[in-house]
């Protein structure tokens, strides 16, 4: 039993000083190694300090007590702290994610929506087509209208791809900025004869390298969309302005009337495949999206099983912060309270029986015994009368001191 024990101590401690250090990591992500050093001797320290306090207590110093208590205490709280973290960061990860689908079905919407209302503009048109009348003037004035109208509508729908485009272009020069800061946050820190600054600024510039690629690679990305929106609408715009010219100087017949109708109604025809395979992609984003709220529907539930029971109204984000705590407060400190059992069930097995934590504090016992001396007289060689000594034991190392009595 004393070794499960022991095992299930050094098992609960190994799992929360790898959570630990990995939470602590992401708070301190300039300084990965020095982080997985240091916690990892400090966690080995903080074992070694509560089992020294426990074999030790009794013979301690009292200041010693007090600081490899605090010491140990405050080392818990370091490796809870880093259990939150990593939590944390597990939590806030998948948060992420759940809010760039939401970004992408919203996007998604609005394009949908864009073509919708493409689509009523042209049935618009056909019906102004089929409402002009046979005046050769007439028709030619609605029918430079009309064009112009749709100069007006790729410009429309030219800004409204480009705002699209220049948000992406914004949030990614953002993150940029971010890793920007980073580098420079550590080349402002000071280097001294042994410093390993370069060392770190290599091994962030290597951290830092996809990411960066991966940002220059949509930032290029998102420039070539914009510059081909544009080309592709200043082309169709010229093409309507000769369009313009053209029926300036001419009428518009029967033939052309068909011609117009049949690329509205092709256009529409356009706009429905278009609906349809957006429509499709969102599909696909909106499973992404239930199976991220299916895994955090338990917490959900514990969250709306604490409302029953009285609490108030809980938001996900706040349950998810209190089975946190409830986890780090019984994680590192369980550990440190069975490795001191398994301290105990090993001096029991030794044949030292365990003492009571008010035995182990009390002040040296004495007990006063009665032993009858003999002294013998320099003058008679006669013993003297036997007198009663005092004998002062010591239960913490078992030495009897005898005073004589005179």
């Amino acid at each position: 039993m004393k070794y499960a024990i022991l095992l299930s101590a050094l098992s609960i401690s190994f799992v929360a000083a790898y959570f630990s250090i990995v939470g602590l990591t992401a708070m301190f992500p300039a300084a990965f190694w020095s982080i997985v050093i240091m916690g990892s001797v400090l966690e080995v320290a903080k074992l070694v300090s509560a089992s020294w306090l426990h074999h030790n207590w009794k013979i301690c110093p009292r200041s010693l007590k007090i600081y490899l208590t605090t010491a140990v205490v405050v080392l818990v709280f370091i490796t809870s702290m880093g259990i939150f973290g990593y939590l944390s960061k597990s939590y806030i990860t998948h948060q992420t994610v759940a809010e760039e689908t939401k970004i992408i079905l919203s996007q998604l919407d609005d394009k949908i929506q864009r073509e919708q209302d493409y689509i009523q503009r042209q049935n618009e048109y056909l019906e102004d087509l089929d409402k002009q009348k046979n005046t050769s003037t007439t028709n030619i004035v609605y029918n430079i209208e009309l064009e112009q109208k749709k100069i007006d509508d790729l410009y429309s729908s030219l800004d409204k791809n480009l705002k699209i485009d220049n948000d992406e272009i914004t949030r990614l020069n953002s993150r940029l900025k971010v890793l920007d800061e980073e580098v420079a946050l550590l080349n402002a820190q000071s280097g001294g004869l042994f410093s390993s600054k370069k060392k770190k600024l290599e091994e962030l510039t290597a951290k830092q390298k996809l990411e960066r690629d991966e940002i220059k690679s949509k930032l290029t990305s998102a420039e070539s969309r914009i510059n081909k929106a544009r080309g592709d609408t200043e082309s169709q715009v010229k093409l309507i302005r000769a369009k313009i010219d053209e029926r300036q100087n001419d009428t518009v017949g029967k033939e052309d009337l068909s011609l117009k109708k049949e690329e509205y109604n092709q256009n529409i025809q356009g706009s429905y495949a278009k609906i349809e395979a957006m429509e499709a992609e969102k599909f696909t984003h909106k499973n992404s999206q239930l199976e991220i709220e299916a895994e955090v529907g338990p917490v959900k539930y514990v969250a709306e099983l604490l409302e029953d029971l009285g609490a108030q109204s809980i938001a996900l984000a706040e349950a998810i912060r209190i089975i946190i705590v409830i986890l780090i407060f019984v994680f590192d400190p369980l550990a440190v309270v069975m490795l001191l059992a398994a301290n105990m069930s090993f001096k029991i097995a030794n044949g030292k029986p365990y003492d009571k934590l008010s035995d182990q504090i009390k002040k040296k016992k004495v007990v006063e015994h009665k032993t009858i001396v003999k002294e013998v007289d320099p003058l008679t060689d006669d013993p003297k009368p036997e007198e009663p000594a005092k004998a002062i034991q010591s239960d913490e190392d078992d030495i009897t001191e005898i005073k004589i009595l005179k």
